[in-house]
């Protein structure tokens, strides 16, 4: 009998060692378990946060900001002088243009003698700064881009402006700067 208690104590002691081993067992899965679930944590959430060390951007040129002020244009601070009535073409050269405004009027000879219909030497002041414009019309875009030709071409420098608007040409002479800007609130 002690042989038969002491073969079931030894089989009761191997069930209790099964059973140990069962739940150290069943520890280190859940451990092991618990560690994966940890580390799919934590490279998730790395990869959805902002890195403190950002890659730098790509090399190339460097975009170029532009700032653009809109100012309004310069108004006329004096009156234009009083003029005759004319042909259609010589009322409509404006009276004011920008700041500056017509203070005298003649014909000009030397654009007639080049074929226009009609042409005239216009003064513009603004009171410091003087501006003296010919304008002249001839029969035909052809005949208008001949003369404008005959002048130099549409040019602009900083004292003289020159355009042509189909049979209208215009060349306008200023002290430095006023002649761009004059040409630039020229409504022709």
């Amino acid at each position: 009998m002690a042989d038969q208690s002491g073969s079931q104590h030894s089989r009761g002691g191997s069930s209790s060692n099964q059973t140990k081993w069962l739940i150290v067992g069943g520890i280190i899965a859940l451990l092991l378990v618990a560690a994966i679930l940890l580390v799919l944590v934590l490279t998730t959430q790395k990869d959805n946060q902002p890195t403190a060390a950002a890659t730098p951007p790509p090399a190339g040129p460097t975009p170029t900001v532009t700032v653009t002020i809109t100012v309004p244009a310069p108004s006329a601070t004096i009156s234009p002088s009083p003029r005759q009535e004319g042909t259609d073409f010589y009322n409509a050269l404006p009276s004011v243009v920008r700041d500056y405004v017509l203070v005298a009027t003649a014909p000009d000879d030397g654009l007639e003698d080049a074929g226009a219909l009609e042409a005239y030497a216009l003064t513009y002041t603004n009171g410091t700064n003087t501006i003296t414009l010919r304008a002249g019309q001839w029969r035909t875009d052809g005949l208008a881009g001949e003369a404008l030709a005959e002048l130099g071409g549409a040019a602009s420098s900083d004292t003289e402006v020159t355009w042509a608007n189909q049979t209208a040409v215009f060349q306008a002479k200023a002290t430095p700067g006023g002649a761009v800007s004059f040409e630039a609130g020229f409504p022709y």
